[in-house]
């Protein structure tokens, strides 16, 4: 499933799990991780991913700038990821 297909499937407080199948690394040359957050948008489009890293490399908040610790962010992975999500009811 890709992208679009599970946005349209998410409600804000939905857990989203990232697992790296093929590594890469962002456009700061930071490896790509499997990684965890929630889905934060008020509807399916409002693209929002409430999450903690080291880069906000695509960020709602921040855009372009490293960030340590919390944030708010685009739900994009930046490799080929498994997407798992677990619904928050």
């Amino acid at each position: 499933m890709d992208i679009k297909s599970t946005l349209k499937k998410l409600k804000k407080g939905d857990i989203v799990y990232f697992k790296v199948v093929s590594g890469g690394k962002d456009r700061y040359g930071n490896p790509s991780d499997s990684h965890i957050g929630f889905f934060w948008g008020d509807t399916p489009s409002d693209n929002k991913y409430w999450h903690s890293s080291w880069n906000a490399a695509y960020g709602v908040e921040g855009a372009g700038t490293l960030v340590n610790g919390n944030q708010i962010s685009v739900l994009s992975p930046f490799c080929v990821s498994y997407v798992y999500v677990f619904p928050l009811s």
